[in-house]
Order: structure tokens, then sequence, then C-alpha cells
């Protein structure tokens, strides 16, 4: 067995001795996200700041056979980055370069650490904006957000293609491109429009299992100098499919999603006390629509094609919420900045999430299914978020319950970890689609599929020989 000192010595000589973390109170940060994931320390964390000292490590770890686990930020809040055994963690937060900014294509290349704030705050310097995520907050890495398929609050209008091309560090230690980043930069032209999405999907939701990515090519849209939000008012989710839909037809839009009270207090709110505050004022559901124009005449022809499908439903678009009439500019801000999962935990501390996909015909009974779990589990029902985000022009959906818990309190907690499982379990046995399966789902997801995980696991040992990366990740032992 190789000794600690090695392993520890030969990082240091990759990274240097500043950029190698050994300490078990530093290491802590690396065990836990909050999730229901059991916490693991790493043996230590190198912080590599160059994609050649991303090989070093990858060759150590080849070489002495140790796990590694690649760490952007920490932000999946879903165990995705936890070690499965003490092994070495890759901690990519030094490595944020923006290497280009381009105008005319309107796409951005960066660096693993780039953060959505910081890219956020270039890209609007240049009359562009970012396709921020629902659930990560601002600095979380864009590209592992982004290679995890995190909903995005723009989806509804720009769908889900929002990395064009990847650069990876294989488990093997070779560099590979996809895409334009595959050619040498020397021949590259600096159009990054192109898509190969072949290959590239191949990477995407693999939760650091197949490579290290270390840059890519994102799309960025147009920073509109008029916008306004639209809060209507629903009494429930059974006929939403048929009004979304005609609404998405329209192409007004650039958001569209549906919460319940809970979900939308916790949002918008400042504090526990504004939540429980908001919780009395606000409607059972609310579905936002979101849109921006060159000017303000554009804004109102987009705005009377909204009012259009609202008015054949009877529905009303308000430009503010009850008890909150500065509604717009706080959800404004949360999109340009978003809070995410820590608007989420300032109700009670602590706050887990079931990420799925759902048909049209299936948001009814999968929200039935949740509140079924719930209840059966002595929470009521009452105590669960939810947000839903139409995507295909509404003919599937984003389906997010939330459920909020005490961390302090060992009794809430394990009763929320209950509810948890027992909605997750259900959500799967009705064909929910899983496109993240974490850790606490993925034995479930992946039992239904043993054809496609014999695929994914000679994908796996084709590009992984010595089981490396992420080991344990995606029911891959």
């Amino acid at each position: 067995m190789i000794e600690e000192k090695y392993i520890f010595e030969s990082l240091e000589d990759i990274v240097g001795s500043e950029n190698l973390v050994t300490d078990a109170k530093e290491l802590e940060k690396y065990a836990d996200d909050g999730s229901f994931v059991k916490p693991i320390k790493p043996l230590c964390a190198a912080k590599p700041a160059t994609i050649e000292e991303i090989k070093g490590i990858v060759r150590l770890a080849n070489r002495v056979g140790i796990a590694l686990f690649p760490y952007s930020s920490g932000t999946t809040y879903q165990g995705g980055h936890i070690p499965t055994e003490r092994g070495i963690t890759v901690d990519l937060s030094r490595m944020n370069k923006i290497d280009l900014l381009d105008t005319v294509a309107r796409n951005a290349i960066i660096e693993p650490g780039v953060t959505f704030d910081q890219l956020q705050r270039e890209a609007r310097k240049m009359g562009l904006k970012v396709m921020t995520p629902i659930g990560v907050p601002a600095h979380g890495s864009v590209l592992a957000t982004y290679l995890e398929c995190t909903p995005l609050y723009l989806w509804p209008r720009y769908k889900t293609w929002e990395t064009l091309n990847l650069r990876l560090v294989l488990p093997t230690g070779e560099v590979m491109g996809t895409g334009q980043m595959a050619l040498p930069a020397s021949e590259r032209p600096y159009n990054w429009t192109t898509q190969f999405a072949v290959i590239n999907r191949l990477f995407f939701c693999a939760q650091g299992t197949l490579g290290i990515g270390v840059k890519a090519a994102v799309i960025l849209t147009n920073l509109f100098p008029s916008r306004k939000y639209l809060f209507v008012p629903i009494e429930g989710i059974s006929k939403l499919g048929e009004i979304v839909q005609k609404l998405l037809h329209q192409e007004a839009h650039d958001e569209c999603f549906i919460t319940n009270r809970l979900y939308l207090a916790c949002l918008l709110a400042k504090d526990r006390e504004e939540i429980e505050e908001l919780k009395k004022s606000l409607p059972l559901w609310t579905m936002v629509i979101g849109f921006s124009g060159n000017d303000e005449s554009e804004l109102a022809y987009k705005e009377l094609d909204i009012k259009d499908v609202l008015d054949h439903y009877r529905l009303k678009g308000n430009e503010d919420l009850p008890g909150l009439k500065d509604a717009a500019s706080r959800l404004a801000a949360e999109i340009d900045h978003p809070g995410g999962m820590l608007n989420l935990k300032r109700y009670k501390g602590s706050c887990n999430y079931i990420a799925c996909m759902a048909s049209r015909t299936q948001l009814k009974p999968f929200y039935d299914l949740t509140l079924h779990a719930a209840s059966s589990s002595g929470n009521g029902g009452a105590e669960v978020g939810f947000m839903i985000m139409p995507l295909n022009f509404g003919g599937s959906y984003y389906f997010e319950p939330s459920f909020y818990h005490n961390p302090d309190d060992q009794e809430e907690s394990d009763a929320a970890l209950n509810i948890f499982m027992n909605a997750s379990r259900s959500l799967i046995h009705a064909g929910g689609f899983f496109p993240r399966p974490y850790p606490l789902w993925a034995e479930e997801v992946y039992f239904r599929v043993g054809t496609y995980h014999r695929k994914v696991k000679m994908v796996k040992a084709l590009l992984d020989p010595n089981n490396i990366m992420n080991p344990g990740k995606l029911a891959l032992k």
C-alpha cells in the first residue's frame, strides 16, 4: 500500500504545498453538501491551476491506485462530489479564467472555477447575460452546473443547449476536446457556434465519472434594456398543460415557471419571518412569465400576446404579488444573481429537493404522489414546495418538490429523509425521468434500465480502466 506521505509529497510537487489541503477541519467542506448523502472526508484536496497540473494528479492516481473526486463549487446539494472513499478531492476553484467573451457569436470560453456571478459581471459589460440556474447560488460553477444539466430559468425560451463544446482531462490523463475544441489552437477559428452533440452529451450528467471538464464554450444571451414579469394566480395544475402550451407557442416569453406558495415565498422572501407572512397572502399556485425587449413598445406587444392567452382562460397577469409590491424587482435580482438553495434554506435551515422530468399528463399524478408520501410520513404535505417548469413548448416539464427541515432537529431531519426517499421511489416507479441520478437515486434508476446501464459500465471501463474517477457514482461499482 502506498504511504500517505508519498501521496502528499507528490501532490505538493504538482500543485505546491500551499494548494494542498490535509487539515481535517478544512476537509469538512468537501465531505458534506447538505444532502442526505453520508459525509465522507477525502484523504486530502489538491487545487490545480492548469491542465498540466490536473494531468499530473490523474497520472499519480493511476500510478498509486487512489480515487479522484472532482469538485468545482459543491453546489449540486445532491452528494455528487462527496467522496465514496478516502481519496483525493480535485478542487478546481483556482481555474477561474474567462478565456473569451464573443459578442458576435454570443458565447464565452470558461474554466471550471468561473462562477455565475463572475461571468455575469463580465457579460453585462458587453451587453450580454448568462443563463442562470434554478437552485444553484451565484457562487456556483457555471461549467459544472451546465454539465449536470441543472435547469436554467431560460430553458423555456432557449431550450437545453447552453454548452457548445468541451475540453476534458480523461481518467487516463489524456486531454480530449469535443467539436472545435478538438482542433489544435493554432488551427482553431474563434467561432464556437458549432454543436457536436453526440460526443458532447456523453459527459453530461456523468458526475465527473468520465473525466474532468477543464474548459467549455457556453452560450450567452442578449441583455435587453426593458424587462417585465407577470404573476398569474392559478387554482391548481390540472389544466396547466393546455394553458402553458398556448403561451409558449406565442414565443413572447423568456422565463416561464409555476410554483406553489411555499416555494415562491422562500424564493423571494428576505428571511423566515417574511416567508411565514407570504405563505398567508400568496395564491396557492402562481405562474410566472418573464419577457424582455429593446424598448417599452416591444414589451407592450409581447404583453398583449401573453394576455390574449390568459384572457381566453379567464386568468389575469399581475405586476406584483399580494403582500409583496416589489416582487418583480426581487425576482429579477434572483434570476440575475441567484441565491437558489440558500434562499430555500432560510425557511427551516435545510432543504432537500427531488429533480425529475415529467410529461404533461404526469404532472398532477406526480403532485399527488408527492403529497401522499409527505402525509404518510406525518408531515401533512403542507411543508412541500413545488417548482414546475415547462420544456419543449410544454410537451414535458421539470418537476421539483422540495422538503424543508431543521438540521439541528434529528427527528425532523429523519422524517424529511423518509419523505424524500418515499417520494423519490414513488416518482421513479410512476415513470418519472431522473436525468441526474445522484447517489440516493442511482440504484433505483439504473435497476430499471439494465441494458443501458451495462453499456454505461462499458464506456466507464473504456475511459477509466483503473476506476479512479469518482468511483461508486451512477451505480458504477
